[in-house]
């Protein structure tokens, strides 16, 4: 798929010049809607895009962390979510340890 607006234009223009050249109308309304296709991409691909909020929410809520038991003390924390790797990991030993004791 085309990502330069010039190239969708020029396709364009390529469609609406095929759909003078032939002969049966069915393929002439063919090509002009490809032509009308191609020319939306371009307006498209022109328009200013807002930037794209980043997936996986928060910074503050990046890291998850999970155990899972098949059974557990109601004191036990199985997941978390934390800002960083460094708390993930230390949240996660802390209650792998506190489930071995």
């Amino acid at each position: 798929m085309a990502s330069d607006p010039q190239e969708c234009h020029a396709n364009a223009l390529q469609c609406m010049g095929l759909a003078a050249e032939v002969k049966y109308p069915k393929l002439r309304a063919t090509f002009l809607k490809l032509a009308n296709m191609w020319t939306k991409l371009a307006i498209e691909l022109e328009k200013p895009r807002k930037p794209r909020r980043r997936r996986g929410g928060p910074e503050h809520l990046r890291w998850f962390w999970a155990l899972h038991f098949p059974s557990k003390p109601e004191s036990l924390r199985t997941d978390n979510r934390v800002a960083t790797l460094e708390a993930a990991k230390a949240e996660f030993e802390a209650s792998w340890r506190q489930w071995l004791a």
